[in-house]
């Protein structure tokens, strides 16, 4: 049996001409551990296949997929400032216009 991984936008249509990023047959006991670090977000497909080259089908298999999200974080660079720092504030000495009361229709 062998485990094919391909890349994200791999369709039914364009499987057979795209490149695997991870072909891994099963051993001698019919177990085997495969991993994969993707370089980019999206759908994986796999395929699962008899790689006998007798024309035998693929028997019944059990697989488990562990799947690890990562982030990457970037912080900017903070500059500090001094403590005595000069603001203006405007102040006005004019009295507020009253709000109407009035409302709309």
């Amino acid at each position: 049996m062998l485990l094919q991984i391909f890349p994200v936008g791999t369709a039914d249509f364009t499987f057979l001409k795209t490149n695997t990023l991870v072909e891994q047959a099963v051993n001698i006991n019919f177990k085997e551990e495969a991993s994969y670090t993707a370089t980019q977000t999206g759908l994986l497909p796999a395929e699962f296949k008899s790689d006998t080259g007798c024309g035998a089908h693929t028997a019944p298999y059990n697989f488990t997929a562990t799947v690890l999200h990562a982030v990457v974080l970037s912080l900017p660079t903070l500059t500090t400032r001094s403590r005595r720092a000069a603001r203006s504030l405007w102040v006005s000495t004019t009295p507020m216009a009253r709000r109407s009361t009035t409302r709309p229709c």
